[in-house]
């Protein structure tokens, strides 16, 4: 074998290697993931950097196996100096090939398809160049690169230090130019239905019923979830419920509260009792001038079956420790000091509620407190009062997005209320 051609094959499998890695993992990924982007599935594009890293060291490693193997086949030696170039070889035409990896799955920009383009002649030519330098002055082993030196008036040294530069520069240009495009920058979380903090809470099925529910233990999850997500820039939490739990609500506005990242609730036709207190969390709330917003207030519904088990002839006998331990017991009266104590607790989660709300809101006690009559108000007025900071619905959610991100935003749409309690 002719020493100009010992390295030939670890060149042509390593490139090719790289190139196949580029187009079927990168483009694949990239077209897989720009799907995903068009059809709002932010599941399909959770971290472009989680899947592309790993596939593109991954690729690297196996194009650096096959060009130390084949160069060390290709010698029939173990000359130290042929193994290196072998090695050297490998190593530059995957780190190339890594940067195109890199590059590929968000190529769908000007400047990422410019980027890739160059990165043919950077890998090419990163091959000459790994395995050059190892021999370089050694007048037995030549490349293409070694008869151009004379035609351009170089030596071959100069020739390979510029064409190295030239690697190095495409490598910086690709960190400095490189824009990074996720197929999703905002994520949605829905408040729907009635709340409660689990679905053994609800004592419903809402899979049969076909009732919208939310469950705030899930739901929180998905907080924290999303606090992982490189890709998720902002937070959208759609709001419509006219309520439920007040536990549910205090978690899900301090799972929102605790987020990093920007967060905007958008009301839709409803946002009130426990999912405003859920809403009062987010960083703005947006709600059209039409939506029931507010109803901070309390309530518990009682329903004793007494007098009609006296009427059918069934006399209630029930034996207890506490004088208050068969409290909410349908089955017997409600006295009025048991109508004093359910008072007294429900007046002091409305406390509760309205100091959350005065927090959240940056609003004063006796501001909330005036409002704090259960009604709920229209979103003309409840911009007015200060429980709302926009009148609006999606289009201006989006445009308050693209200014607090500087750029337009991508939303997605994976946690749904149904999905969240047995996923999370």
């Amino acid at each position: 074998m002719k020493p100009r051609s010992l390295f030939l094959f670890p060149i042509i499998v390593g490139a090719f290697v790289n190139f196949a890695g580029t187009v079927v993992v990168g483009g694949g990924l990239g077209f897989f993931l720009a799907l995903g982007a068009g059809t709002d599935s932010g599941m399909v594009a959770t971290d472009l950097a989680t899947y592309t890293l790993p596939l593109a060291l991954f690729v690297s490693f196996v194009a650096m196996a096959f060009s130390v193997i084949g160069g060390y086949a290709a010698a029939q030696t173990a000359s130290t100096r042929r193994i290196l170039h072998a090695v050297l070889s490998g190593v530059l035409v995957s780190l190339v090939g890594l940067v195109m990896l890199l590059v590929t799955p968000d190529g769908q920009t000007s400047i990422n398809l410019v980027l890739n383009v160059l990165g043919v002649p950077a890998v090419i030519l990163g091959a000459f160049l790994g395995g050059r330098w190892a021999t370089l002055g050694n007048p037995e082993e030549t490349t293409w690169l070694d008869s151009v030196a004379p035609r351009v008036g170089v030596s071959t040294t100069v020739l390979y230090v510029v064409a190295t530069l030239l690697v190095v520069a495409y490598t910086v240009a690709v960190g400095v130019w490189y824009k990074h495009t996720p197929a999703c920058t905002v994520e949605t979380v829905y408040i729907q239905g009635t709340m409660y903090t689990t679905s053994q809470g609800s004592g419903s099925d809402p899979a049969s019923s076909g009732e919208l529910e939310t469950y705030s233990a899930g739901t929180a999850k998905i907080f924290e979830e999303l606090e992982k997500r490189r890709d998720v820039k902002a937070i959208l939490i759609e709001v419509d419920s006219g309520g439920g739990s007040p536990v549910a609500g205090e978690e899900l506005a301090n799972a929102i509260k605790a987020s990093s990242k920007p967060t905007v609730a958008l009301v839709r036709s409803i946002g009130a009792s426990a999912a405003y207190w859920a809403a009062s969390g987010a960083d703005t709330i947006i709600a059209s001038s039409n939506s029931d917003v507010g109803g901070i207030g309390v309530q518990v519904n009682y329903l004793d079956s007494y007098k009609r088990n006296l009427e059918e002839g069934l006399n209630p006998n029930v034996i207890t420790s506490a004088k208050f331990k068969t409290l909410g017991d349908p089955n017997l009266p409600l006295s009025s000091e048991a109508r004093a104590i359910i008072q007294r607790d429900v007046d002091e989660v409305h406390r509760n509620f309205v100091a959350a709300v005065a927090e959240n809101r940056g609003l004063s006690i006796e501001e909330v407190e005036g409002l704090a009559d259960g009604a709920t108000v229209l979103g003309s007025m409840a911009l007015r009062e200060g429980l709302i900071d926009q009148v609006g619905g999606f289009a201006e959610t989006k445009q308050l997005l693209a200014e607090i991100l500087g750029e337009e935003p991508r939303i997605c749409e994976s946690y749904y209320p149904a999905e969240t309690e047995s996923t999370y």
